[in-house]
C-alpha cells in the first residue's frame, strides 16, 4: 500500500518549534532572539507569538520584553478531564454536599485566566438557571479560583500576575502580589481556600482543588453563600465538608480515567444532561 504523503503546515510547524524554545530557560526569549534562533523574519515570529497570546497560551513581561509560557498552557495536558465526563461524575458529589449543608456548590475549571463555572448545584437540584452557570470569574478574588491558583508554582502565579494584574473589587480584594502568595500559602496549608467578600460585598466562599494522579489541580469546587450562611461559627464544618467532597470527586476520576478500557479524552467526551 503505497504511503499517502500529506504536507505539514509549515506554519504550524513553526509555531511550536517556538513554543519548543520559549521552553529553555537558558536562553532570553525576545521577539530579536527567538527570530534569529528559528532563523526567520522577525515580523512572522511576532505575527506567530501574537496569535499564541491571543489566544491566552504565552504572554509577555511588561518590563523585559521576554516571552514566556501561560498557565492556559502550562495546564493544558491536565484539563483533558475536565469536559463534561469532570461534570458527570462531580454531579452526586456536589448535589450531596448542597443538600447537607443547605448551600449552593460549584465546579469550575481553569480558562484563559479566569474560572469557567461548569455546574452549578442547590438544595434539591441543578442549578441550571443560576446567572453564574457557565460564567467566567476572577482567579485572585474568589474561592474556587484561589483552589486553582494555590497549586500554581511560584513562578506560574509570578507569570499570572504580571500578566493578567489583579484588579480590585474593592477594599477586600488582594490586589497584590505579596499578599495573594501570603493567602495561597495559607490556604495550602489548611486544604482550602476562603473567599471573604474580596470579589462581592455580601458573599464568601469556600474552595478546595480537585486532584489527578500526579496531585496536579485539574478543577475546582466550592460553596458560595451569604456572610450570614458562612461564617466564623460554621465555616471550619462547611471547609472539611469541602474538602471532602473535593476528596471524593478526585479519587472518583482517578479510578475511572485509570480504567484500562476508558482514555482520558474519552471521560472528557461522554454527555451529560444539561
Amino acid at each position: 500500500m503505497r504511503e499517502l504523503k500529506t504536507p505539514s503546515v509549515t506554519g504550524l510547524e513553526r509555531g511550536l518549534k517556538l513554543l519548543e524554545m520559549l521552553g529553555n530557560l537558558k536562553v532570553r526569549r525576545t521577539l530579536p532572539i527567538l527570530a534569529a534562533q528559528a532563523s526567520l523574519p522577525k515580523s512572522s515570529v511576532h505575527s506567530l507569538l501574537l496569535t499564541f497570546e491571543r489566544q491566552g497560551y504565552i504572554c509577555r513581561h511588561r518590563k523585559t520584553g521576554e516571552y514566556m509560557f501561560a498557565p492556559k498552557l502550562l495546564h493544558l495536558a491536565n484539563t483533558s478531564a475536565t469536559g463534561l465526563g469532570l461534570r458527570e461524575i462531580a454531579a452526586p458529589h456536589l448535589q450531596s454536599l448542597a443538600n447537607r449543608m443547605r448551600i449552593c456548590t460549584e465546579l469550575g475549571v481553569m480558562e484563559t485566566h479566569q474560572v469557567w463555572i461548569i455546574a452549578k448545584y442547590a438544595l434539591g437540584g441543578f442549578f441550571g438557571g443560576s446567572p453564574g452557570m457557565g460564567a467566567r470569574m476572577p482567579l485572585h478574588c474568589t474561592a474556587i479560583g484561589k483552589a486553582l491558583l494555590a497549586h500554581l508554582s511560584d513562578e506560574e502565579l509570578h507569570t499570572f500576575t504580571i500578566s493578567q494584574g489583579l484588579a480590585r473589587y474593592n477594599d477586600n480584594t488582594l490586589a497584590s502580589e505579596k499578599k495573594l502568595k501570603a493567602d495561597l500559602t495559607n490556604s495550602r496549608d489548611r486544604g482550602y481556600t476562603i473567599e471573604d467578600e474580596e470579589c462581592e460585598l455580601g458573599t464568601r466562599g469556600v474552595g478546595a482543588a480537585v486532584l489527578d494522579h500526579d496531585q496536579r489541580a485539574i478543577a475546582a469546587i466550592s460553596i458560595v453563600g451569604s456572610i450570614h450562611q458562612i461564617g466564623a461559627e460554621n465555616v471550619g464544618i462547611l471547609a472539611k465538608a469541602v474538602m471532602e467532597t473535593a476528596a471524593a470527586i478526585s479519587h472518583a476520576i482517578q479510578l475511572t480515567v485509570s480504567r484500562p478500557q476508558q482514555s482520558v479524552a474519552e471521560l472528557a467526551l461522554q454527555p451529560t444532561e444539561m
